[in-house]
């Protein structure tokens, strides 16, 4: 929920007429926002990478998918769903995702897909998960894959991005498939990130879901996945985040 809309829950807090009124003005804002952007077309959902691809470079040659676990396997097919996977036909049977402890040497981290040639490779690119994600459910799964399977494409296709700029389209690429959850779906994470002990999962979309309105706001409420307006504030306002992270400018110093 976005951060603007707490302040303003507390703040009239004390006043149950104001509070109904104000609580509809809110519900009604944010329901416009949202079912503009679900009913956008999705033929540009998916923050595209810009691609320099080698012309020789070794391609996925696998027919058929590496195995993996059933709840890796229903995300896969959330985010075929909603968001579709025909952008990554060409190495989708080369996605190597597995389960790993990843608190030990990656504090703070959820999920990984690295960018190191003795790691992953055409053939095998490959993403951990944290053991923790055993204990959520597929649609947290398919948000945090959707973000790493980005990065996988990033590196596939040889990516001139820069590190900043590619977190930016996963993060982009995550809001982007949450949106696309039907109405129930959305709403039951809603409810989570209202608790105030909720999962880093959660609050890191939570802290997505705060750019909508003020997205909205700026392009005059002219919403939806594919306006150029919204799609650009949006950019920015996450790269900001990405920018004042400090994870984020230690591992980009890497990079």
């Amino acid at each position: 929920m976005n951060k603007l809309v707490k302040r303003i829950l507390t703040l009239i807090n004390s006043n149950s007429y104001f509070k109904i009124v104000a609580l509809g003005l809110i519900a009604t804002f944010l329901f416009f926002i949202l079912f503009r952007l679900s009913s956008s077309n999705d033929s540009k959902m998916i923050d595209n990478t810009s691609l320099i691809t080698n012309e020789n470079i070794n391609e996925c040659s696998r027919k058929t998918p590496y195995e993996m676990t059933p709840e890796f396997i229903r995300a896969l097919s959330i985010i075929d769903q909603r968001a579709g996977m025909d952008n990554w036909n060409s190495f989708k049977n080369c996605l190597n995702i597995q389960y790993k402890n990843l608190k030990v040497k990656y504090p703070n981290t959820e999920g990984v897909f690295l960018f190191d040639k003795s790691v992953s490779a055409p053939n095998s690119l490959q993403i951990y998960v944290d053991t923790t994600y055993q204990n959520y459910d597929d649609y947290l799964t398919a948000v945090l894959l959707i973000h790493e399977i980005t990065h996988a494409d990033q590196f596939y296709h040889n990516s001139s991005k820069s590190c900043i700029e590619k977190e930016v389209s996963a993060f982009f690429n995550e809001l982007a498939l949450f949106l696309k959850l039907n109405e129930e779906e959305r709403n039951s994470l809603f409810s989570r990130m209202r608790k105030p002990n909720a999962i880093p999962p959660v609050q890191s979309l939570d802290n997505l879901t705060d750019f909508l309105i003020p997205s909205s706001k700026f392009c005059q409420r002219q919403t939806g996945l594919n306006n150029e307006c919204w799609r650009n504030k949006t950019h920015e306002l996450i790269r900001n985040m990405v920018t004042n992270s400090i994870y984020y400018q230690q591992q980009c110093k890497t990079q």
